[in-house]
């Protein structure tokens, strides 16, 4: 049986349509029924890409018991951040507040008011890794609404006063040379210099940080930023984080060292991706920033574009039943079944393959990397180098085509507005600008 979703424009709100959960769009209905019915509501949000959405959804709300328990007690609200990024953007603040850490699945409870007064991310069904089971959150939650609203009430005034006073704040001032040398040092204090990139896991990655610290090298030519450059951007291109057969940079690592990657392809990474390294290829001219560039624009023609105009938003992690980065990974059983042995043999060593891979879920799945480059495996295989290359191309091919044909495809949504807001300019940028002249003439005027 279906609920109210299944009328909903957004994707992401249609696959809860037959959840047994009595999903309300963000609605002044909505509101109104918590009002009247003198209710807390439950405001989920997240993305059709998104893979812990799926699992919470698996685990929590497709569940008939904690269904009931939120039927019985709460307005459940479902909203689908691409569609209404203002809303995501009100409630991921205030959970940032509150917990110190945002995401998605969003999970935020507020009064028939629309004011917060507790929230988190993904909330598994019973309690572990230090989170509150979602079933027992929520009997916590009902027991507190009953029992104490007074203090409910109060902590949402004060949030959402904390917030307005926020907002009304200005952060606005001159740029000079020590607040740009100020960032800078933060920035490098940040900086994992074993494995590169910022931080430690989940690691995201942060184009605007590397695109600020290649500006800055331009104009001081410090090597040791140069290194800090490289480092990073080599990691990133390299890791797992990209997709090696088609091109394209998943949305981020879960873990330091770029190993396992979520598998969300989305246009907002990858816009600011594509930018950056094509800025970093004019500085630092390596092929592999080179070829990086390239990918992205070859995915996007060919899996994520709109044949009428526009670029889709986003493209799923999951495959099947929260199979994540399924469509992606290889076993080395399935590798030996599509390439010839002297192939076989160039890969294993060109993108790390073993028969033990990375995935928790699956061991035996691979992500493809670059374990070496082809002068590497040139000299570790004998094989002439020109040969190595032709081998490379052909078991990139073999690969894509069987990923292709033989596998269900994730999910692609499509966002023309968003495309047009974020990608076109980008495109129109470095089809009309010489980046080096310009460049040129921004250290003239520096």
């Amino acid at each position: 049986m279906s609920n109210r979703l299944l009328k909903a424009k957004s994707p992401y709100l249609r696959k809860s349509a037959y959840q047994p959960v009595d999903w309300y769009e963000w609605s002044e209905e909505a509101f109104r029924k918590a009002k009247e019915d003198d209710k807390p509501i439950l405001l989920s949000i997240g993305g059709v890409w998104c893979h812990w959405c799926h699992v919470m959804a698996h685990e929590s709300f497709e569940n008939e018991e904690v269904a009931r328990i939120i039927n019985e007690n709460f307005v459940p609200i479902k909203v689908d951040r691409d569609e209404r990024p203002d809303i995501d953007k009100r409630y991921q603040e205030i959970v940032f507040a509150l917990t110190g850490s945002g995401g998605w699945p969003l999970t935020v409870f507020l009064t028939p008011e629309g004011e917060p007064f507790f929230g988190g991310t993904y909330f598994p069904p019973e309690d572990r890794w230090g989170k509150p089971g979602f079933k027992n959150l929520l009997l916590r939650i009902l027991q507190l609404w009953k029992e104490d609203r007074e203090r409910l009430l109060s902590l949402a005034k004060q949030i959402f006063q904390s917030l307005e006073f926020q907002n009304k704040v200005s952060y606005m001032s001159k740029i000079n040379k020590s607040i740009l040398d100020k960032g800078l040092k933060h920035i490098l204090l940040m900086i994992d210099y074993q494995n590169g990139g910022i931080g430690s896991a989940p690691k995201f990655h942060h184009s605007k940080i590397w695109e600020f610290l290649i500006y800055r090298y331009f104009f001081t030519k410090d090597k040791n930023l140069l290194k800090v450059i490289e480092l990073s951007l080599d990691a990133m291109a390299k890791g797992r984080v990209y997709d090696h057969l088609l091109g394209g940079f998943f949305r981020y690592s879960t873990d330091e060292r770029w190993i396992v990657p979520h598998f969300e392809k989305m246009l907002y990474d990858n816009a600011e991706l594509l930018q950056l390294y094509s800025l970093a290829y004019q500085i630092i001219p390596k092929k592999l920033y080179e070829r990086t560039a390239k990918g992205i624009v070859e995915y996007y023609k060919k899996e994520a574009s709109d044949p009428e105009g526009g670029f889709y938003a986003s493209q799923d992690a999951d495959i099947g039943l929260l199979d994540e980065g399924g469509y992606y990974t290889f076993s080395l059983k399935e590798i030996e079944k599509i390439l010839s042995p002297k192939e076989l043999k160039v890969a294993m060593s060109y993108f790390g393959i073993k028969e033990t891979g990375q995935m928790h879920h699956d061991p035996s799945k691979n992500v493809l990397y670059l374990h070496m480059d082809e002068e590497e495996v040139s000299q570790k295989t004998g094989i002439p180098l020109d040969e190595i290359k032709k081998i490379i191309e052909s078991v990139k091919k073999k690969l894509l085509i069987y990923r292709e044909e033989k596998r269900e495809k994730p999910y692609i949504q499509t966002g023309t507005d968003l495309c047009l807001r974020v990608w076109v300019p980008i495109i129109k940028y470095f089809q009309t600008l010489g980046l080096k002249n310009f460049l040129k003439k921004q250290q003239k005027d520096y």
